[in-house]
Order: structure tokens, then C-alpha cells, then sequence
């Protein structure tokens, strides 16, 4: 809990600090003359995924997301996400066939952060072309059932994931966009159970290597429009 504390303030401080930076411009700065020989096209873009509405980055969870990439220099930007974390139609689909199924219920968000380094000039400026991102990422959801809840008794799933990721991004006519990317990290997936007294650590060994190892492998895209 300690690294993934750590790992959070850190990198919210270089990120806050990148981002003061940023706004601090005047007619001698760097990014005042760098405005007016790369003047950008945009300046941030809106995305998200729809299939995490059918399966989210917590299993049989469904995750509405929505991120906002901003551009900070001519070939960076940064990028902040949230999401609601709600039951996938997964379950749904199979209430009628196993009632127990409509008593659980589902309830958490996702926050995330990156920071991207766009590399080919020749792609115009960010968000354009290829990047290179650390990425940080924590989801935490609370599955209980009606009855349990109201005596605030549920499990809570929680994720952390700390990333390097590797994409590109196109921009269409009329701003839309596609992001894919992949790439590979450190992960810590871990399960609590909470009653009205205590919280203990819940083992999730069931779950098998890929849920519980260290090891991150990401890949996925977003659709977007660059405003």
C-alpha cells in the first residue's frame, strides 16, 4: 500500500507541476515562441471506450468512461479519466435464468492519469502520432447484494496498475479521432471484505495467475473528437 501511495503523489506532483508550468506564458517563453512557430491544431481531445460499457477493467463490470487529453508543448500532453463502475450486461443478461443474480449489486469509479511524449514531427504536433506514456491507474468497486448493503456489509474489488504504453493516435476529418495503444506494467489487485466492524483482506486466488501476478499486459483503444 505504501509503493502504491508513493507512486500516486508522485506522479500527481510532476503532473500538477508540468501543468503550472504550462499556464505560466509569456511573449519571451519557450511555449510563447513555440505557439507561434508550431501553432497546434487542437488543443486537447475528448474520448472514450464503449465496449467497457459491456465488460470493464474490473470483471463482469460495466465502466462508463470519459478522458480529456490536453495538450502542454508541442509534442506533449497530458491526460485525466474518470469512470463509473456499475454491473455488466453480462450479468444482466443472465438474471432471468439465475434470480440471485438481481440481488448483487455493483457500485465504484476508475481515476487515471498519463502523461504522453509525441515523437514524429512529421505527424504535425500533439495529439497526433506516435507517444510514449506513463500511466497510472486505481478502480475500486463495492459488490453486495440488496440485503447486505443496507447493513453495510460488501466486498470491495480495488486495482492499481502503474504503466509504460506505447500508441498512436489519428485525427480524421472533422476532428474524430482513434487511439490504440499497448504496453506493459506493474499490477496489484486485491479484495477486502467489510462489515460494520472490520475489514479484512480477502483472497482471490481463484482468480487465476493473470488476475493476481504482478505483471500488467495492456492493450486497448478509445474513440474521440479533437476540440
Amino acid at each position: 500500500m505504501r509503493f502504491r501511495t508513493l507512486a500516486v503523489l508522485l506522479f500527481l506532483e510532476l503532473l500538477l507541476r508540468h501543468a503550472g508550468t504550462a499556464q505560466v506564458v509569456n511573449k519571451d517563453s519557450l511555449m510563447a515562441r513555440a505557439s507561434e512557430k508550431y501553432p497546434l491544431d487542437y488543443e486537447g481531445v475528448l474520448k472514450t471506450n464503449p465496449l467497457s460499457m459491456l465488460w470493464g477493467s474490473i470483471p463482469l463490470t460495466s465502466e462508463f468512461m470519459v478522458l480529456y487529453e490536453f495538450v502542454t508543448a508541442p509534442q506533449q500532453a497530458s491526460q485525466v479519466g474518470i469512470s463509473y463502475i456499475g454491473k455488466s450486461p453480462v450479468l444482466k443478461a443472465f438474471e432471468d435464468t439465475v434470480p440471485d443474480l438481481n440481488l448483487l449489486t455493483i457500485s465504484g469509479v476508475r481515476l487515471q492519469l498519463s502523461h504522453r511524449f509525441y515523437f514524429l514531427k512529421s505527424y504535425d504536433f500533439a495529439p497526433r502520432g506516435l507517444y510514449l506514456s506513463p500511466h497510472i491507474s486505481y478502480a475500486t468497486a463495492k459488490v453486495s447484494t440488496k440485503h447486505f448493503s443496507s447493513q453495510d456489509v460488501f466486498v470491495r474489488i480495488n486495482q492499481f496498475n502503474l504503466n509504460t504504453l506505447l500508441g498512436w493516435q489519428w485525427i480524421y476529418k472533422r476532428g474524430h479521432t482513434l487511439d490504440v495503444f499497448g504496453g506493459l506494467g506493474y499490477k496489484d489487485n486485491f479484495w477486502e471484505i467489510h462489515d460494520a466492524q472490520n475489514t479484512i483482506s480477502l483472497a482471490n486466488d481463484d482468480m487465476g495467475k493473470w488476475y493476481t501476478g504482478p505483471v500488467k499486459l495492456s492493450f486497448g483503444f478509445y474513440f474521440g473528437l479533437a476540440l
